[in-house]
């Protein structure tokens, strides 16, 4: 069983919809009610699929980093995520409910890495993990949608400099074991559950739908066609997605 299928089974575990069926309901009833903020992906259940998609790769073994806009979040998915990991019976060796940080049993750990007002000094200096997560290295980096939301809310700006969240998303990146850094086929993307996305294909996004106008517009994001406007969406939100065949 591969990562996205049994993502898929824990929502079946914790008697939750599947997510691709709430994140679509969730659009279509955010339009019916013109909830247009981030082109109507409020609540649409992406934050719960990063954290049971981060349940899973520890189950596996995976350690696991979770980058988040602040403590605050940071909290809060922890939090959510050692409920789930009790509630389905899966044994927690160590729980630091300050910083996030938790490890298995089996010798997976998951960390959390909130940003900073400052940058330039890099991860090591941001986080609650402190001078320790210089050394460390994870085999998975799952960012907070609210980063990507941050970031890709801005209409115009330069894009010959990378923003403040983009540059602690690629320090992120930077933590990766080394033969975890995959370099993508940049002409298909594949979802968790093994379904592919090419450059022209529709988006299912409630009653207009959204075409993927460049699948790698940059390190994390997207481009898509919706309302008449090239929007950017972060390219991992298709594991959410269905294509419109």
């Amino acid at each position: 069983m591969n990562v996205g299928q049994l993502t898929e089974e824990l929502y079946h575990k914790i008697r939750l919809k599947s997510p691709k069926e709430w994140f679509s309901e969730k659009i279509k009833y955010n339009i019916d009610n013109h909830y247009d903020e981030r082109d109507y992906a409020r609540q649409t259940g992406r934050t719960t699929y990063n954290c049971l998609t981060a349940i899973s790769h520890l189950m596996k073994g995976d350690d696991v980093l979770i980058p988040v806009y602040n403590t605050n979040m940071s909290r809060t998915m922890s939090s959510f995520i050692e409920r789930t990991m009790l509630e389905i019976d899966v044994p927690i060796a160590k729980s630091q409910r300050t910083s996030g940080y938790m490890q298995l049993h089996n010798g997976a750990q998951l960390m959390f890495v909130p940003m900073g007002t400052k940058y330039a000094r890099g991860v090591s200096q941001l986080t609650g993990l402190g001078m320790g997560s210089k050394e460390r290295t994870v085999d998975v980096v799952l960012p907070d949608n609210v980063i990507f939301d941050v970031i890709n809310k801005q209409v115009t700006y330069d894009e010959s400099e990378p923003s403040d969240d983009e540059l602690f998303l690629n320090e992120c990146e930077s933590m990766l074991k080394h033969d975890k850094r995959i370099n993508p086929n940049k002409k298909t993307f594949m979802t968790s559950c093994g379904v592919g996305f090419e450059n022209g294909d529709l988006i299912d996004h409630g009653f207009t739908g959204a075409l993927i106008v460049d699948l790698y517009h940059d390190r994390h994001n997207m481009s898509v066609l919706i309302d008449g406007q090239i929007r950017r969406w972060h390219r991992n939100d298709l594991n959410l997605m269905c294509k419109v065949e």
